[in-house]
């Protein structure tokens, strides 16, 4: 029996400790995720899983997961959404119908309408086909689209935590039933993967988003993509003595990493405001991406899934079996599952001493020979 073999065969035979499950955002790149879920429900950590959370897409996909749903019906769900239609622009506005037939209508429509909402609402496209997408997809399952925090707490779905960033008060910010309990999901999710100037900026006033008053926020990827953090303090380790380095080994990440093969480096072409935005946002997840290799114990709990050098505003990417780029990344999620349980370790237990540590791991080589 090989190396391989032995370690699969001992994952097999232990539990492992995951309750809670982060999902970094990212896009268009978040269709690996697919992968990944599939993954995680083949070795049964799905279904212990209480708490999901997450950011943009990655929020999107932990609300999806919070239903308690199967994986094919979960993943069925989030392919409803047409991410061609994310991007609004009006094909037609407000101008002389000379102008218009003169320059080319959809064209100067379209370039008008995106200056004129960038100039009001501080975003290039509008979120109404997003918007109206989640509150069609929370209605499907709560009998209403505005359903609140507190309202998923009560009909038994998975505790779930949305990340956003405040712009008005330069902070990150976390909804969930224990935080925001009569603040609408939707309009929580909407937050949370706004693109600052690439979509327009929602107001928020305590309650609800607002068109005239309240806070500006966007997305959290403006001060973490990643917030594999949340579940970090010692509520969510009930019974459980916590480490005194304050890591919840219980919390089990997902985030997107950049292979070194891709072309020009990664090099993407700026050509307007929208291609500058989204290198602009993209820079800004690298770099934190790079910040979490020096937190050794965040990377221990984080499968790590190739995204294979897709932008995360690539648009034009389809779920479908002839998309040979859906079809990459959804393999890519499969892989890195594969490989982190392959080489997965159990941390030091909170609850035993250091003895009792090696004790265990030498029984476990043991049984391995």
């Amino acid at each position: 029996m090989g190396h391989a073999s032995l370690t699969q065969f001992h994952m097999t035979m232990s539990d492992y400790p995951f309750k809670n499950l982060i999902f970094q955002g990212g896009g268009i790149r978040s269709f690996a995720y697919h992968g990944v879920v599939r993954g995680l429900a083949k070795r049964g950590i799905l279904d212990q899983i209480e708490r999901v959370g997450g950011n943009s897409a990655g929020a999107m996909l932990a609300a999806i997961l919070s239903f308690r749903l199967g994986v094919e019906e979960s993943i069925a769900i989030y392919n409803t959404l047409d991410y061609t239609k994310i991007p609004g622009l009006k094909t037609h506005v407000n101008m002389p119908s000379r102008l218009i037939g003169a320059v080319g209508s959809k064209e100067i429509a379209g370039n008008v309408d995106g200056l004129n909402r960038l100039l009001r609402e501080y975003g290039w496209y509008d979120t109404n086909y997003a918007y109206k997408w989640l509150l069609t997809t929370i209605a499907e399952q709560t009998g209403y689209g505005t359903a609140t925090f507190a309202d998923f707490r009560q009909k038994g779905f998975r505790d779930l935590y949305i990340v956003a960033t405040n712009i008005s008060k330069h902070k990150l910010e976390t909804f969930s039933a224990e935080t925001t309990p009569d603040v609408a999901v939707a309009d929580a999710l909407l937050m949370s993967q706004s693109i600052p100037l690439f979509f327009a900026a929602p107001r928020f006033n305590g309650k609800k988003i607002s068109k005239d008053e309240g806070d500006f926020y966007g997305d959290g990827a403006i001060l973490n993509n990643y917030p594999i953090h949340l579940f970090d303090h010692p509520r969510y380790q009930a019974g459980k003595r916590p480490l005194p380095d304050s890591v919840n080994w219980e919390t089990l990440g997902v985030r997107h990493i950049t292979p070194p093969n891709c072309t020009n480096g990664g090099r993407k072409e700026i050509n307007n405001i929208a291609s500058y935005v989204t290198n602009l946002m993209e820079t800004w997840m690298d770099a934190q991406a790079q910040n979490l290799y020096h937190q050794p114990l965040h990377l221990r709990r984080t499968i790590e899934v190739s995204n294979c050098c897709v932008s995360a505003t690539d648009f034009q990417v389809k779920p479908l079996p002839e998309d040979e780029t859906y079809q990459k990344l959804v393999a890519a999620g499969e892989t890195a599952v594969a490989h982190y349980f392959n080489h997965y370790t159990p941390p030091m237990p909170a609850d035993h001493s250091l003895f009792d540590h090696i004790r265990q791991q030498v029984q476990r080589v043991l049984k391995r020979n």
